[in-house]
């Protein structure tokens, strides 16, 4: 009976531990599926919190900022109106209430000292700004006086050697107008010899060639830059047509402006690799002192003619784009006229460039004056072009779609029309130096000539018959200069009389030289200007009869001169007048920088501020869930450990099951046995 009652109970035992372990396995999908949906509820949550806790941010920030400017104009308001009571006391009353109004006094001063505190901070920043400005602006001031005294001292030092070389062309045209013709110059020519006549014609020949190649390599360098720049401007419009009057960031550009950008691209790229064979063809004449550079001037002429020759592509879509922006409803009268001015101006521009790269392909007319005139209407027009530019952007930025980076643009290319200009100026100037070289080494070879041939015929020509003989000399040189001058020889010159060589020659000259003393104009018409008057007067008393009295005439001296005083005076009005519209207008657009400026420093100290609290409520956010976070984790800890202990319980009472029916048939084979 015992054995049995024993059986029973674990049967009992294990059928209860069973039906537990049974509840507990239930239990867990149900306890995982509760902490699923909490995650979920707590990641919705969170997901509210964030976007409640943003709204709740913006409003913060916007209550904070009206509060403290309510509270700044409330500090004004009662410094005002302490100012009005004090100012509206009377002395007496002063007198009277000095007790009452120390405590007043103090309290005035502490609602002031916040408001004197920020003050005190906005008036530091601006000076702050104001010292690097002036900073700035100083820098930049020196670096101009600078480079304007180099500048200055570059064209004086240009201006004495063109001086200095003048004079020596015009003596040496005096000396070969005038021929020796005293018995004793014959006599020492006939000394000299033939051997030292030929060494000063090599001697000349080398210098003149070792010049040419200097100003050439000069020139070929000067006219890659003009490409470099040119090709520069066209990326620079490019980049301008994809922010104006269409930003590519915001919006989707038309087709015209596209197809516009490609070709603007497209003769840019073609003219920087001209302007990259420019550069290399003038660095192999500056290694070689053999190279030949007239073998290279077809094909160096073709690939410039072609990389010009593709502005025709966009010349009409350049047009098509002004007028576009003479369309927009910002574009005012004064605005559209300069953009009709730029745009004919450029216009002219790149027709001058489209006639110089026809110039450039004709071979009939290789002259040095026709290429120097056409550099000259270009630069011209080039300036003309900058100063055009410079009033269209003057107004196009204060537009309000006028962009920081418009500006920037506008600038850049402001920047590259007067880099442009001056490179041609340089340009034209090399090409007259090097037609001035080229005729003096002629003038130079043609006189080493004839010397050279009268110590060689031993002849002492007289005076009578002296200017025939040295036209018949001069003559047979010109005729045999092709055959005289050396093969690899750079410097050529035209096959005309000594007269004309003269003529053209000193004429060029002078102009190149008369261009450097402009300066002189100035003191030129002052003295015009008197002269002028005098003339007058000279007329005025010619015209007058004899019986004229003194009174008379000084009367009409005194008209003349109140006539032209009350010109120049009006003159001078007028000039005043302008002066003071303009600083009357640089005046009110620094006044508008300077509120701005303020603004943006508002703007910015109130985003400052709203990104401190933004970046505190984060911080206490990200608290809140990293411990939110090892709650959950300490309860799912807990959790395991609990199945972890049921588990462990569950194969304890296994194995004691196992056991006690171990037991319970051994004792049931031991009962069967007896």
């Amino acid at each position: 009976m015992s054995t049995i009652s024993s059986n029973t109970d674990l049967n009992t035992k294990y059928h209860r531990v069973a039906s537990e372990y049974a509840k507990l396995r239930a239990q867990i999908p149900v306890l995982k599926n509760a902490v699923l949906d909490e995650q979920a509820k707590t990641k919705r949550l969170t997901e509210e919190m964030h976007g409640k806790e943003s709204a709740l941010r913006k409003l913060e920030a916007e209550n904070e900022s009206l509060a403290f400017r309510n509270g700044q104009l409330l500090k004004r308001v009662e410094a005002l109106q302490a100012e009005i009571d004090r100012a509206q006391q009377s002395p007496s009353g002063k007198k009277r209430a000095v007790s009452s109004q120390g405590s007043g006094r103090f309290e005035h001063s502490k609602i002031d000292s916040s408001l004197l505190e920020d003050e005190l901070l906005v008036k530091v920043r601006e000076n702050e700004r104001l010292h690097s400005e002036i900073f700035e602006l100083e820098s930049a001031r020196e670096r101009d006086i600078s480079a304007i005294n180099e500048k200055c001292l570059t064209l004086q030092s240009e201006n004495e050697s063109l001086r200095i070389r003048l004079e020596q062309l015009l003596t040496s045209s005096a000396n070969n107008h005038s021929l020796p013709r005293d018995a004793h110059t014959a006599e020492r020519v006939s000394e000299i010899g033939s051997v030292s006549a030929s060494a000063s014609v090599e001697s000349g020949v080398e210098d003149a060639e070792a010049t040419s190649r200097v100003l050439v390599v000069d020139a070929l360098r000067s006219g890659r830059t003009v490409l470099a720049n040119f090709a520069n401007l066209l990326r620079l419009l490019e980049r301008r047509s994809t922010i104006y009057p269409n930003d590519m960031s915001i919006e989707i550009l038309p087709e015209s402006t596209k197809l516009y950008g490609s070709h603007l691209l497209k003769s840019g790229d073609l003219i920087s690799e001209s302007a990259t064979h420019l550069e290399d063809l003038a660095q192999r004449v500056a290694d070689d002192e053999s190279f030949c550079i007239v073998r290279e001037r077809r094909r160096l002429g073709s690939v410039i003619v072609d990389a010009l020759n593709s502005i025709s592509n966009w010349k009409e879509l350049f047009a098509e784009g002004v007028s576009r922006e003479n369309r927009l409803s910002w574009a005012g009268p004064n605005l559209c006229r300069c953009n009709d001015d730029w745009q004919s101006s450029f216009c002219a521009f790149l027709d001058s460039m489209l006639t110089l790269s026809m110039r450039i392909g004709d071979e009939s007319d290789l002259s040095v004056h026709s290429f120097t005139g056409a550099l000259d209407c270009l630069r011209a027009l080039s300036l003309e072009c900058g100063r055009v530019f410079a009033a269209k952007i003057f107004d196009e930025n204060r537009i309000p779609t006028a962009s920081k980076r418009l500006r920037c643009v506008n600038e850049c290319i402001d920047k590259c029309i007067g880099s442009i200009s001056r490179s041609i100026g340089n340009l034209s100037a090399l090409l007259l130096l090097i037609e001035g070289t080229t005729n003096a080494a002629s003038r130079k070879w043609q006189k080493n000539e004839v010397d050279a041939r009268i110590v060689c015929d031993g002849e002492s020509p007289s005076t009578a018959d002296d200017d025939g003989s040295s036209k018949e000399l001069l003559q047979g040189i010109t005729a045999e200069q092709g055959d005289r001058q050396p093969s690899g020889s750079t410097v050529t010159a035209p096959q005309v009389d000594e007269s004309d060589f003269v003529h053209d020659s000193l004429g060029r000259e002078l102009e190149c030289a008369a261009s450097r003393v402009l300066e002189l104009e100035k003191e030129k018409e002052r003295i015009l200007v008197e002269a002028e008057l005098l003339r007058m007067k000279l007329a005025t008393v010619s015209s007058a009869s004899k019986e004229q009295s003194l009174g008379g005439a000084e009367t009409d001296e005194l008209e003349l001169l109140g006539v032209y005083y009350e010109k120049r005076m009006g003159e001078l009005l007028s000039q005043l007048q302008f002066m003071r519209s303009r600083a009357n207008y640089y005046k009110d657009e620094c006044d508008d920088l300077i509120r701005r400026t303020k603004v943006v420093l508002e703007e910015k100290e109130a985003l400052a501020t709203n990104l401190a609290e933004a970046d505190r409520r984060i911080a206490v956010l990200t608290d809140d869930l990293e411990a939110t976070r090892k709650g959950y984790e300490e309860q799912m800890r807990s959790l395991y450990e609990h199945l972890g202990e049921l588990n462990a319980r569950i194969e304890d009472q296994t194995e004691t099951i196992a056991s006690l029916r171990d037991a319970s048939k051994a004792s049931n084979g031991v009962t069967k046995q007896d």
